[in-house]
This record gives structure tokens, C-alpha cells and sequence, in this order.
């Protein structure tokens, strides 16, 4: 028994659950496309935040490599001040043993210098006014007719390190 009436029914009914099961594809397809997307952004923040560490790191290693040689090559400069000490004592005697004394402390100053310069360190070349940049006045003296902070004695060397100030050339000024 053929009734139309019914056949048209269930194409309809065929033809809804097609459309159903297009419509959850559609949607599946739509809420997969839309988490590769919060997947890609969420990548790319991953990885541009990666990359921050990365530099954050690389900047910190650099800063504990520069400290640590900073410090250590402070201790070295205090030799190097002993060494000019010794040797401004040593040329008040004339004795042939003082000679070699000096002689032999001289060389060794010369090669920690040359070692110094190898790493970088450079004497601050000295200049005739008072820098608070580049000088420390631990003396201050009272000079007639000379201008207030001339530098009247150097103490000690002041040196720099790549160009950045190690340590700052410790002075006495004309107040």
C-alpha cells in the first residue's frame, strides 16, 4: 500500500535528521576551528613568554659575571696600590738592595698591569679638578691662590672597567 502520504513523511523526517546531523557537524566543526584558535594565541604567548626568560635570563647571567669580576679584580687593585707604596718607600734609600727590590717589584706591577689591561681595567687618566663622577675626596686642604677643587694628591688610582667606572681615583682637593 502505497500512500503518499506517508512516504512524504518520513523523506521529511529523513530529510530533518540529514539536517540535524549537519547542523551538529557544523557546530563541532565551528568549536574545533575556535579552540585552534585559543591554542594558537595560547602558543604564542607561550612562546613569547619563553623568549622573555630567555633574555631575562641572559641578563642576569651577564650582571653575576660582571659583579663577580668587578669584585675580584677590587681585591687585585688593592696589590697593585701596595706595590706603588712599596716602591714610593723604597726610592728614599739609595742602597743597591733597595735597587733590586724596586727593580724586581716594578716588573711585578708592570705584568699585574698588562694582566689588568687584559681584562679590560684602564687607569682613569687624572685630571687637574675635582669629578664626583670619577673621584673620591677623602682630604680636603687649604691652599692660598689655588682654585676650590683642584686636586692636590692623588692616593690612589682611579680605574675603569669596559669603560664603566671600577673605582673612583681617591683624592685630596683645595677646599
Amino acid at each position: 500500500m502505497n500512500n503518499p502520504f506517508f512516504d512524504n513523511q518520513s523523506n521529511d523526517q529523513h530529510d530533518d535528521i540529514t539536517s540535524l546531523e549537519e547542523i551538529t557537524e557544523a557546530r563541532s566543526s565551528q568549536a574545533c576551528y575556535e579552540e585552534l584558535q585559543r591554542m594558537k594565541e595560547k602558543y604564542a604567548y607561550l612562546a613569547s613568554d619563553l623568549e622573555n626568560v630567555r633574555r631575562r635570563a641572559d641578563r642576569e647571567r651577564v650582571h653575576v659575571i660582571r659583579s663577580t669580576q668587578e669584585r675580584m679584580l677590587r681585591d687585585m687593585l688593592k696589590v697593585v696600590d701596595d706595590l706603588e707604596r712599596a716602591l714610593s718607600q723604597l726610592s728614599k734609600t739609595t742602597e743597591s738592595y733597595s735597587e733590586q727590590c724596586a727593580e724586581g717589584i716594578t716588573l711585578v706591577k708592570r705584568n699585574f698591569e698588562q694582566m689588568l689591561e687584559k681584562y679590560g681595567v684602564t687607569v682613569l687618566a687624572q685630571i687637574d679638578y675635582f669629578d664626583p663622577h670619577i673621584h673620591e675626596a677623602i682630604a680636603q686642604v687649604h691652599q692660598e691662590g689655588a682654585a676650590s677643587g683642584k686636586i692636590v694628591e692623588v692616593f690612589e688610582k682611579g680605574y675603569m672597567l669596559n669603560g664603566e667606572l671600577l673605582r673612583p681615583a681617591r683624592v685630596s682637593v683645595v677646599a
